[in-house]
């Protein structure tokens, strides 16, 4: 993990907190992406079990219902257009 990472601009040493939130906060200067995207790749990976999964349907029913609702109401109103 990125952890003795030195601030570019002031020298000062980096937390990982910080290097996750791109910015040094002793001179708040951005922290390179190099050095965030290095620490992402060293972070642990999320498993399955650190989660709450979703409850089955939970939204995705609305949203394809309320897809096709304005897919039909895009339709009708390009039909009345066109008869206009």
């Amino acid at each position: 993990m990125v952890t003795d990472f030195k601030c570019l601009h002031c020298d000062a040493l980096v937390p990982t907190r910080e290097i996750e939130e791109g910015w040094c906060d002793s001179c708040g200067k951005k922290v390179p992406d190099s050095v965030r995207w290095a620490a992402k790749k060293s972070a642990p990976v999320q498993t399955r079990d650190d989660y709450d999964e979703p409850k089955p349907g939970s939204g995705r029913r609305l949203l394809v219902s309320g897809l096709a609702f304005v897919s039909f109401l895009a339709l009708l109103a390009a039909t009345v257009l066109k008869l206009a």
